[in-house]
This record gives structure tokens, C-alpha cells and sequence, in this order.
């Protein structure tokens, strides 16, 4: 028997000021995705914005549905127009971020379960990203997103 010791680097920011201009300006993407959510059950709306090894960036927003579960995440949104049309770029940032009220979430929110396993095999096809969770007083940052889900549902 051995033990196994699973470490992951966040950095913790603790306003968005300290955020640099380029995640800065992703962060505002994503806030902008998120508004245009389809979220009329919850009322909470996310926004996810990747910038890609292009500059390109791709945003995805929360798309609900009465028929639940039919409905889809931000993250998935974003990450499956990245697989759909952009694969053969590279991710170089995520961020994802929530309104409630049409204002910025006080706290970060987490990616779902399903979420993380979607970054996992992302980061498996195309190589790991770092991934930004902002909320307005308080944002972490990841330097590989599968830090998220550390023991994924992936053969290594």
C-alpha cells in the first residue's frame, strides 16, 4: 500500500483590479456571454469565454430547457464550439463567470461534475489550460483546469 498526495496551485485574487488586461478582457467576454443566457427556470446565468492559441476567442452561455437535464452548461457550450469548428488550436484561457440579477456573482461559482470531465478530456485531446472562476470578490485562478477533477473518468 502507498499513499498518494494529490497538491494543486490556485492562486486566489481578491479583487478584479489584480487581474491583467488580457484576463481582464476575457473575464468581460464571458460576463457579455453570460447576459445572453437562456436561463429562464433559474434565473442564473454563466458565461464561459476561451481565448485560443490564435487570439480567437469563443464564448458559451448556460441554454436551459424544461425537458430537465436537457439543458447545457456554459462550459459545454464554449468547449463543444472550440471541438465543433477550432480543435486544432490550442486553448491558452478559460474563464467562467455568473450573474444573478444581471450582476456579477459576489462569490466564484465551480464548474459542475460534468463540466470537469469535459475540461478533462479537452485538456487530454489538446493539452491542459489555465481556467479563471471570477465572481466580484473573489476570483481563482487554475493553472491546469484538470486540477478540478483530479481523478477523472480517463485511462492514463
Amino acid at each position: 500500500m502507498k499513499e498518494l498526495i494529490l497538491k494543486i496551485a490556485v492562486t486566489e485574487f481578491d479583487n478584479l483590479n489584480e487581474l491583467n488586461s488580457l484576463e481582464y478582457e476575457l473575464l468581460n467576454k464571458a460576463i457579455k456571454a453570460a447576459g445572453n443566457a437562456y436561463s429562464p427556470y433559474s434565473n442564473f446565468k454563466v458565461g464561459s469565454a476561451l481565448l485560443l492559441h490564435d487570439n480567437r476567442v469563443v464564448t458559451g452561455n448556460n441554454q436551459e430547457n424544461a425537458a430537465f437535464p436537457a439543458g447545457i452548461c456554459a462550459e459545454q457550450v464554449a468547449l463543444s464550439n472550440w471541438g465543433a469548428n477550432f480543435s486544432h488550436l490550442s486553448i491558452k484561457l478559460m474563464v467562467v463567470v455568473a450573474l444573478k440579477n444581471e450582476k456579477l456573482t459576489d462569490e466564484v461559482i465551480t464548474p459542475c461534475g460534468e463540466c470537469r470531465q469535459v475540461m478533462a478530456e479537452v485538456a487530454m485531446r489538446n493539452g491542459d489550460f489555465p481556467l479563471i472562476l471570477a465572481g466580484k470578490n473573489r476570483i481563482l485562478k487554475f493553472e491546469k483546469s484538470v486540477d478540478l477533477l483530479p481523478l477523472s473518468f480517463m485511462n492514463k
